[in-house]
């Protein structure tokens, strides 16, 4: 008969026990070079942050939220301290239907 590993039984438990993760599709990184606030209609990519940094999200080192988003103001003033800053950040990135990167998550790192 094979002994049980406590520890891989734990961890096992912890990855099927630990709810949703959520995959990113990019991560951009570095300090912001642009902003774009756009205001031709609701939804049509309102708030812009290009990077200058390696990261690219499917192929573009911008990504985008809309004002519609639930933290929307937060994650604008958040981003717009850490460009006045010249701080380093990381935006988290989902593709959204067209392919373009709509801004999840945002640290900022220095």
């Amino acid at each position: 008969m094979r002994k049980i590993s406590y520890p891989m039984v734990l961890a096992a438990a912890l990855v099927f026990l630990s709810g949703p993760t959520h995959a990113w599709d990019g991560i951009l990184d570095g300090v912001i070079g642009a902003v774009e606030a756009v205001s031709i209609s609701p939804d049509s990519m309102d708030f812009r942050v290009h990077m200058t940094g390696s990261g690219r999200c499917n192929g573009r080192n911008w990504a985008y939220i809309n004002l519609s988003a639930p933290n929307y103001h937060a994650v604008v003033a958040t981003l717009l301290s850490a460009k006045t800053t010249k701080s380093s950040i990381y935006i988290y990135a989902t593709r959204d239907s067209a392919g373009y990167c709509y801004i999840g998550d945002v640290s900022v790192y220095s």
